[in-house]
């Protein structure tokens, strides 16, 4: 299980998502030869899983996602 940015005592100070992808995305990479039976998530979590699947990088046979933001929200929202 990762333990991201934020949120966590043994973590850093979370700034952005794409550095966790990248470590998680890394560790699935080298230590399970690219490939990982389940990714869960839930809130930035599932959003996190969204990216690292998006990315094309590692394959997943089941996901189990709940509230992943899929489009831009907030201050990330682009200005109409």
């Amino acid at each position: 299980m990762a333990e991201v940015d934020g949120h966590g005592e043994r973590t850093g100070e979370l700034i952005g998502l794409e550095k966790n992808c990248g470590e998680i995305e890394n560790y699935i990479i080298h230590h399970l030869s690219g490939n990982s039976y389940c990714l869960s998530g839930f809130s930035e979590g599932a959003t996190m899983g969204i990216e690292l699947i998006g990315r094309g990088n590692i394959n997943v046979t089941k996901t189990h996602l709940d509230a992943a933001f899929l489009t831009k929200m907030g201050l990330l929202a682009e200005a109409i």
